[in-house]
């Protein structure tokens, strides 16, 4: 009974070996395996799409329209005569679109055949496009040269005008050498205003804007021209006729003074003046000869003369040949005191003759403390009379 139990078990077990060695290849091996075969197909052609954009409204072909194939990046321009072409493309429905400034957008179905050519004509119309109002503003110019001389060619009453262009270009200062440039106006020295034509003052007529401008001096009819700066001023006009625009005094002419316009929000300009008098500034020595001082109905019980004469700052003061006549009283003939500010130089020379009027002088000479006359030994001032009354009003002469 075992050995039969043994002999099953080994033949079940060698039944199982051969099983797993039909199954699996032995190692090195190789077994051919199958290779699947597929069909081969022949390439395919492509196709083309050929046309001429044109203007729908007049047929001219429009150069550099943009056409392509919608949803590709396969595309042209059109040409010169408004032709395109693309091609390489897969047979089939597409839609090609067409595009140009200024121009609807175009649309077209294709069939696109294999090897085949399609022909397309492609319309394109105008595109209105709506913009709102436009409002364009100009501004004469009314300072230009020209457009002044475009004006006097225009106007009805002959008129002369001088803008600011030409002031700047002549160097013109003011209203008064303004008008002057005009034909006929002239100007003489010492005298405010123009002379038209001869015609002074009291003949002419001076306007600023159109309305006329009282005069500062009660002397004359017209305001001073100089008043009037160049940097103020747009134009000038000088009518010399008669006009119902005018008023009926004037025989010369109208002087119509046009002021600039503030074209800007803002406007700022700043200017600043100044002189010095070279002879007098920094002066250290100056000289007077033959001076006459006059005192005429000076003397009051509560008025004098303080200083017929005061010397300042270190000067050298040289004053001869000068008289002090008259009625009146003096309290220091001449006053070298300068206080803190120093007064006349030792080596000034100063000669001075007292022919006052029986009237008191209280000092001759009046010097700094510290100095005494005797120290201006070139100073020589006749004795006045002591005993000049107090004041509550009193002045200098000539001080330096």
């Amino acid at each position: 009974m075992l050995n039969r139990r043994f002999f099953k078990t080994t033949l079940l077990s060698l039944l199982f070996a051969v099983s797993a060695a039909l199954s699996f290849a032995l190692p090195g091996t190789h077994f051919p395996a199958a290779v699947p075969t597929t069909p081969t197909l022949a390439q395919t052609p492509k196709g083309t799409i050929k046309g001429t954009v044109l203007d729908a409204a007049t047929g001219e072909p429009l150069v550099g329209t943009t056409v392509i194939i919608e949803g590709t990046t396969i595309g042209t321009t059109s040409g010169a005569d408004g032709g395109f072409t693309i091609s390489n493309i897969t047979p089939g429905g597409v839609s090609i679109i067409a595009q140009y400034l200024g121009y609807e957008v175009f649309r077209q179905n294709v069939i696109v055949r294999s090897g085949a050519e399609v022909s397309v004509e492609v319309s394109l119309r105008s595109e209105g496009i709506s913009l709102d109002d436009v409002l364009v503003i100009a501004r004469i110019d009314n300072e230009s040269e020209n457009v002044l001389l475009s004006g006097q060619r225009e106007a009805v009453a002959a008129i002369q005008s001088v803008g600011a262009g030409e002031m700047s270009r002549k160097g013109i200062g003011d209203a008064r050498a303004a008008v002057a440039q005009v034909s006929g106006v002239s100007r003489q020295e010492g005298v405010k205003n123009v002379f038209v034509r001869g015609l002074g003052d009291r003949y002419n007529a001076t306007y600023l804007n159109g309305f006329p401008v009282p005069s500062e001096d009660p002397e004359y009819k017209n305001i001073a021209l100089e008043f009037f700066g160049s940097d103020i001023i747009r134009n000038i006009g000088v009518g010399k006729v008669f006009g119902a625009a005018n008023g009926g005094d004037v025989g010369g002419a109208v002087i119509d003074i046009n002021s600039k316009v503030l074209v800007d929000r803002r406007a700022l300009s700043v200017s600043l003046d100044g002189g010095v008098n070279s002879a007098a500034a920094n002066q250290a020595e100056f000289a007077v000869e033959n001076m006459t001082i006059e005192l005429r109905n000076a003397y009051d019980a509560t008025k004098f003369m303080q200083n017929v004469l005061r010397v300042r700052r270190h000067a050298v003061a040289t004053v001869t040949n000068s008289l002090v006549k008259g009625t009146g009283c003096v309290e220091n003939l001449v006053n070298l005191e300068g206080g803190a500010t120093g007064g006349a130089d030792v080596a000034s020379e100063i000669s001075i003759s007292n022919e006052l009027d029986n009237e008191p002088t209280k000092t001759t000479i009046k010097v700094n403390e510290g100095l005494t006359a005797g120290d201006y030994a070139n100073v020589a001032v006749e004795d006045g009379n002591a005993g000049c009354a107090a004041s509550l009003f009193a002045w200098t002469g000539y001080e330096f």
